[in-house]
């Protein structure tokens, strides 16, 4: 199991947030709740394995709010077996994962809302380490994010950072930031409740990107901090959305459309685009489809034409040409 690698670091020592800020017994006195929300659709096969990622988490105060969106498997009954009253479960017709979301908005109870998907993973001490880091902010942050590791089937951990691009920040008002590109995982967010719902929480009118969406209208406002360690897992599922890149493409279109050709400098908007052209060339590499990832791919030489990375992407889509 995926989350027993995790479990041998729940004695590790504190996090550097609690021995150098807290000192005393301040953050276990003094516990706010986090509301945990996870949609889950036909989820039975991993589900178990999400819960139990949460029920050991060294952050005791939470509640887990399941919002099991018409799965037509045993996701509700997985669900059902876990004798824990901080597990709550609500089914519904199947609305999509947008709704799912804002339905666990209403419901929660805590001042902080995180968000875990159904076949994900969180480590042990990631609310824990988050709520250490916010207990030692004077200013409310509107969402506190982490690093997260990529996993599948064969167990590849392959990080996703920016290390390619050391200018972007990744904390403070990072609004400019933000809608060049999403380089902040759902699944390793917690956000101030208050901060969601003012901006309307997630628009059930984007089908992909509503996380990115919401994440740029709360660093319009406010903070965000950032926790440089990998504090969750993302499973790299090839029937998730994120497969179908024609639908996909369109819909982060929208995003962009929305906020970085409107508010965006020109600088800012080569740079975002060459970004959301390599992704979509790679995107369409790997599912085959060479003459739109070559398309694409002449979209980002465009935009910035001596960036290194494009040979990089050049070499990529050769290698997916030839059936690597």
């Amino acid at each position: 199991m995926i989350l027993a690698l995790w479990l041998g670091s729940v004695n590790r020592p504190p996090c550097p947030w609690i021995s150098n800020q807290l000192g005393s017994q301040a953050l276990w006195e003094n516990m706010e709740l986090v509301s945990i929300i996870m949609p889950a659709f036909n989820s039975a096969e991993h589900i178990q394995e999400a819960i139990n990622s949460v029920l050991v988490q060294t952050y005791v105060s939470w509640e887990l709010i399941v919002i099991n969106d018409g799965s037509t498997d045993h996701t509700a009954s997985v669900v059902e077996a876990f004798d824990d009253p901080r597990i709550i479960l609500e089914s519904r017709p199947n609305l999509g994962v947008s709704v799912a979301r804002n339905r666990g908005l209403e419901l929660a109870k805590g001042d902080w809302v995180a968000f875990l998907d159904a076949d994900d993973i969180w480590a042990p001490f990631k609310l824990e380490h988050q709520m250490a880091r916010l207990s030692g902010e004077k200013v409310r942050p509107g969402l506190i994010y982490s690093d997260y590791l990529e996993f599948n089937e064969k167990g590849s951990w392959p990080a996703k950072p920016l290390k390619n691009f050391p200018h972007f920040r990744r904390e403070g008002m990072i609004f400019d930031q933000l809608i060049q590109h999403n380089f902040i995982g759902t699944l390793s967010v917690l956000a101030d409740k208050q901060s969601v719902l003012e901006v309307g929480g997630f628009d059930t009118n984007l089908k992909g990107p509503e996380d990115w969406d919401l994440w740029i209208k709360i660093s319009e406002k406010k903070t965000l901090l950032f926790v440089e360690e990998p504090l969750a897992l993302y499973r790299q599922n090839p029937a998730g959305l994120s497969k179908d890149y024609l639908n996909y493409e369109r819909e982060l279109e929208k995003v962009y459309q929305r906020h970085l050709l409107k508010r965006g400098t020109a600088e800012q908007i080569r740079f975002g685009r060459w970004l959301f052209y390599r992704h979509m060339a790679h995107g369409f590499a790997r599912q085959g489809r060479h003459q739109m990832a070559v398309d694409r791919l002449e979209s980002a030489f465009e935009q910035r034409f001596l960036a290194w990375q494009n040979l990089a992407s050049l070499a990529y889509l050769i290698k997916k040409r030839l059936g690597f």
